[in-house]
């Protein structure tokens, strides 16, 4: 069976190619695709990028998306309390708590990016869990 035989005894080759693909991206689930290829390819057209970069486009947009929505589903799952941030902690309540340090260890992502463990110990009382529920 040849390749456009195929394509006529498919259901599917009625439809234009937009259609199909817009069906087949929807079964792929590939939100970002579907939602933005035609202002991705829009944009290709304009600056006569090859396949390759549109693709390129295409595939950086959905990594994106699917990050931003692994993060936003972890951060849900994670049940923080809401309003806590580093510029509303209290420092006094625990004295021997050296704000410079702690506002630099909280701006700082080398200890994610290197997959590094931190450690908060300290004598009972004195709030080490606390600091572990504020978001940067």
């Amino acid at each position: 069976m040849t390749n456009s035989s195929k394509h006529r005894n498919n259901p599917q080759s009625q439809l234009s190619p937009y259609q199909t693909l817009t069906t087949v991206l929807k079964r792929l689930k590939l939100s970002h695709f579907l939602s933005d290829w035609q202002t991705v390819e829009h944009q290709a057209t304009q600056e006569n990028w090859s396949y390759a970069q549109f693709l390129l486009a295409l595939a950086e947009g959905e990594a994106s998306r699917r990050d931003q929505a692994r993060i936003a589903r972890a951060l849900t799952e994670a049940q923080l309390p809401c309003g806590k941030s580093w510029s509303n902690f209290e420092f006094a309540h625990v004295p021997s708590l050296n704000p410079a340090v702690v506002m630099q260890f909280a701006e700082s992502t080398s200890w994610l990016q290197t997959a590094s463990n931190s450690l908060i110990f300290g004598p009972s009382g004195t709030g080490k869990p606390q600091p572990t529920q504020y978001p940067n």
